[in-house]
């Protein structure tokens, strides 16, 4: 994916955007032509991405399999199930939403970072340092951004073999990842970056509760 075509994604899903925080025992699944659907606060009623699906079964402790199993033989049993756990479990949580999807299901001391944020403090620095971004994606549960400075560079063995720094960006809006800035190395005869492992900055999205106040509606 093109830069341009990123940020005309993510700004297209910008709006479409919600954040719920709420008591569990206030959600409750229902079905809609079989297929299971979640009801928050006696408002209107969401679909359920397939990643929120199984943080569903994991708040709730329930076997991922056995919720898949019921999700596709025995829907009624999968929402008595969620029902009556989401009951149970009493505690408050923080779902996030686009459109008419509900797309996670979270800790209620989950800590907002999206991927707009990320973008654009990243091209930031980036054009200070006359990095360029190589490849980005986006998908559900992800945002990739892959970077090479053309400052960053430096011979290893002779002139022929030149190597290029950068870094791989990673960041989720869903809870399945955390933010991550990786060191990268780029070798310029091969089309891959490399990975090095050590010296990695991962940031993830867990805070006191107070951090998310501000992107709640």
């Amino acid at each position: 994916m093109k830069l341009q075509s990123l940020i005309e994604e993510l700004e297209k899903q910008k709006p479409l955007k919600w954040d719920k925080k709420m008591n569990s025992s206030h959600i409750e699944m229902i079905l809609d032509e079989n297929q299971p659907i979640l009801k928050l606060q006696e408002e209107k009623s969401f679909s359920i991405t397939k990643p929120c699906h199984s943080q569903i079964a994991e708040k709730l402790e329930i076997p991922l399999k056995y919720y898949h199993k019921m999700e596709e033989a025995a829907p009624e049993l999968l929402a008595e199930n969620v029902n009556t756990w989401l009951r149970k479990n009493g505690k408050d949580v923080f779902v996030r939403g686009l459109g008419e999807s509900v797309r996670a299901f979270l800790s209620d001391r989950y800590r907002v970072i999206d991927h707009l944020d990320v973008l654009y403090c990243s091209l930031n620095e980036l054009q200070a340092h006359e990095a360029e971004i190589e490849d980005c994606y986006v998908s559900e549960i992800e945002l990739n951004i892959k970077v090479k400075s053309g400052k960053l560079r430096d011979f290893v063995r002779h002139k022929d073999d030149l190597i290029m720094g950068g870094i791989f960006l990673t960041n989720s809006e869903t809870g399945h990842k955390a933010l991550r800035v990786e060191p990268r190395l780029f070798r310029v005869k091969c089309s891959n970056g490399m990975i090095v492992e050590e010296l990695v900055t991962r940031e993830i999205h867990i805070g006191n509760g107070d951090e998310i106040a501000d992107e709640i509606i």
